[in-house]
């Protein structure tokens, strides 16, 4: 994860004691400080500092009984816009770290995320183990990426897509209930839209058929190659180092996805109505 601090500005940061000199810094001049029970003699500890809108770097570690603080990882953040996925949520702990991923689970994906409010899930799930979490907010780090033109379509395609997009929530939803009816058909329409792009890419470019796609890559399983359209686009500089960020509001696959990816690593300009290809690291703010 601390090949992500590129991606709120942090460029040079390429030695261990760059890294610890930083996490000393976020320790010693803090925004936030969370504290959560785990037993009567250690409790989780998260802290917070900012170094631009919405974007900073959180440590988290343990108290023990003697109040000493122990660091445990570092790891970058950029935080989610005001846009719920209202989904259920699983939550799964991580085996090396004090760290979690969400996993929400459809008929076609399950989708991974980096837990980003560790300590407050750990002080609501202490005493309430089987909590149900139903809605989050996406975030995600960008390493590289690039602008595309968007797709050009008339009024008559956009209200089919809305159609679509409304047809399957439904399914999805039913499907989730047991309903095995809606389920075959939801494979059965997956199968169509694959048959068709399968004929079309023969003679037509794959990001001219393909709006918008969110898939997995690589083998950390909360990374992700989205294409997606930019519904928003602001610039933010590390305060610290004076780089720049683009922040990207992005809407691919049913997720609006924020986005922080370094100027530097963006090949082209972003505008509102253009789209966004590229790689991320996806977090996700739960909303307990």
């Amino acid at each position: 994860m601390h090949k992500y601090l590129r991606a709120i500005g942090f460029s040079n940061i390429k030695t261990t004691d760059q890294l610890f000199n930083m996490e000393r810094e976020v320790i010693r001049d803090c925004d936030r400080r969370d504290y959560a029970s785990k037993s009567l003699q250690i409790s989780t500890v998260q802290i917070e500092k900012d170094y631009g809108d919405e974007i900073g770097l959180s440590v988290v570690g343990e108290t023990r009984a003697d109040n000493r603080f122990v660091p445990e990882h570092l790891f970058p953040f950029i935080r989610p816009g005001s846009y719920i996925k209202s989904e259920p949520v699983r939550v799964i702990p991580h085996n090396d770290k004090e760290a979690y991923s969400g996993l929400i689970e459809d008929i076609n994906m399950t989708t991974i995320f980096y837990v980003q409010n560790i300590s407050e899930y750990v002080r609501l799930s202490y005493n309430n183990k089987d909590m149900p979490i139903n809605a989050v907010c996406f975030s995600g780090l960008s390493l590289q990426g690039s602008i595309l033109i968007p797709l050009q379509k008339t009024e008559e395609e956009l209200i089919d897509e809305k159609n679509s997009l409304r047809e399957t929530n439904n399914l999805l939803r039913k499907a989730r209930n047991g309903d095995e009816e809606a389920v075959n058909q939801l494979i059965i329409k997956d199968i169509d839209i694959k048959n068709d792009i399968m004929k079309r890419v023969q003679n037509e470019d794959i990001l001219s058929i393909v709006d918008s796609s969110l898939i997995p890559y690589g083998v950390d399983c909360e990374n992700y190659e989205i294409l997606g359209n930019i519904i928003d686009v602001k610039t933010v500089i590390n305060s610290d180092t004076k780089e720049e960020i683009y922040v990207l509001d992005v809407i691919a696959n049913g997720y609006i996805i924020r986005i922080a990816i370094n100027k530097k690593d963006l090949i082209g300009v972003p505008s509102i109505g253009r789209r966004f290809k590229g790689s991320i690291w996806l977090q996700g703010y739960l909303l307990l």
